[in-house]
């Protein structure tokens, strides 16, 4: 399980950002230091939590096909959680619009609730 967790979701969430602070790092040895706004750097929101449940759950579809008949209820399961996932970053998008939103306590727990769920029966289904 850990073998899974790190390759399948721990590296994919955590590489942008450090790939981000390298480059960062290396364009501080340059002539002109950049003022940095680490918001917009380390930004890790509700929607992305949402696309990367929607990545893990179609790349899981993907690995498992042979499966899908002999786990039909994980496998009808991810099929609705990614449809209501994928309904819940479209209302992310419109609220997104306004200038003034944030994601307030609500939206973080239902967006990592989502998460939380695709993740686990990916496991589910991928598990021998």
């Amino acid at each position: 399980m850990f073998r899974w967790f790190g390759w399948e979701v721990a590296f994919p969430l955590m590489l942008p950002p450090i790939i981000g602070l390298v480059v960062i790092g290396l364009f501080q040895t340059g002539p002109q230091p950049l003022d940095i706004d680490w918001g917009k750097i380390l930004d890790f929101a509700p929607w992305t939590l949402c696309f990367f449940a929607l990545t893990l759950v179609g790349s899981s579809l993907r690995r498992t096909q042979e499966r899908h008949s002999q786990r039909r209820v994980v496998f009808w399961s991810l099929i609705l959680v990614a449809g209501v996932t994928s309904m819940y970053l479209s209302l992310l998008i419109i609220w997104r619009q306004a200038q003034s939103w944030q994601p307030n306590g609500q939206v973080w727990i239902a967006s990592s609730l989502l998460c939380f769920i695709a993740t686990g029966l990916c496991y589910a289904l991928e598990r021998k």
